[in-house]
Order: structure tokens, then sequence, then C-alpha cells
């Protein structure tokens, strides 16, 4: 029984380490949050605190989790067509 358990819990702490991705792209912002653009498409992340200001139009590499749904509530009532969620893990150095 513990050789059992203990294969479910390893299996299922790897299955959610591979959830994470990599995403480069230009570091967008507006009044609806922070994005990243990768090859013309916009990722909103929604853990935006994440980015200071200097970050705003700077190309970043980042590693990320897909979100369903974003819990942080919109800041203004623009429209900003995005592909997916993003939580953003960290920035990864080159």
């Amino acid at each position: 029984m513990n050789k059992l358990f203990f294969s479910l819990v390893v299996i299922f702490t790897l299955s959610s380490c591979a959830n994470y991705g990599e995403l480069s792209g230009i570091v967008l912002n507006d009044c609806t949050g922070y994005y990243i653009r990768h090859q013309n498409v916009d990722y909103f992340v929604c853990n935006g605190d994440f980015f200071e200001p200097k970050d705003v139009n700077q190309l970043t590499l980042v590693k990320y989790k897909k979100l369903a749904v974003c819990e942080d509530s919109v800041k203004c009532d623009a429209y900003h067509p995005y592909a997916e969620i993003i939580k953003v893990r960290r920035r990864i150095k080159k």
C-alpha cells in the first residue's frame, strides 16, 4: 500500500511540473493588464504584478503555466483580445 501511495504522489508531482512551458515575447501593458506578445499572439498574464514598468516593450523569456480563469479584476472596460491566460512562474535568464 505504501508503494502505491508513493508512486501516485510521484506521478502527480511530475505531471504537475509538466504543465509549465517557456514563452518568449515582448511585454505589453494597457489598462486591461500585462500581456506577452509572441508571434503576433497576445497571452494575458494573470499575475501582471510580476512585471515592472521598465519591462514594457522589452523582450523577455519566461516559464509559465496556462490557466483557465484569472481571479484578478479587469482595470478598465476596454477589450484586449488574447489567446490564453497564463501565470508567469519565473523569468529565465539568457
